[in-house]
């Protein structure tokens, strides 16, 4: 059996800009926001396949990006040859909210030239989307 579990939070300061449409960096809020993960497995056949679960949210607080972000779901993991050859699947539900928290990057954004909005780049998702997700991977290691 495996567990692993993450606690994570943030400030961020905001600079007063008159000329930004965000009414939080127009007035230089600090917003802060939190989140977690945690996830689980357990070889249902002796170093060969193991069930997983995962879940993991990030809330805002305060702000306009009060919403939050959240994945949920089980997988799979066929280990073929120790941790150089596995194949690895799971089923995710998400919910990305409209108002997701800003990412730490982004904190200066304001005017025409602000950076877009955050999305998350490595499943190819944005704010506002809700679905299931299958992913698949391959981990071959030499």
């Amino acid at each position: 059996f495996s567990l692993q579990a993450e606690y994570m939070m943030r400030w961020l300061d905001y600079q007063p800009t008159a000329t930004a449409t965000d009414p939080d960096i127009v007035a230089g809020r600090s917003i802060f926001s939190h989140g977690f993960y945690a996830q689980g497995g357990y070889m249902v056949w002796p170093e060969t396949i193991e069930i997983t679960a995962r879940i993991s949210t990030v809330y805002g607080n305060e702000g306009a990006n009060d919403g939050a972000a959240t994945e949920v779901g089980p997988g799979i993991n066929w280990i073929i040859n120790g941790h150089r050859l596995k194949l690895q699947t799971d089923v995710m539900y998400y919910d990305i909210s409209a108002n997701a928290p800003r990412p730490t990057t982004n904190l200066e954004r304001s005017g025409p030239d602000a950076p877009p909005s955050p999305s998350f780049t490595a499943l190819g998702l944005r704010e506002g989307e809700e679905g299931i997700l299958w992913r698949t991977q391959l981990q071959l290691v030499f």
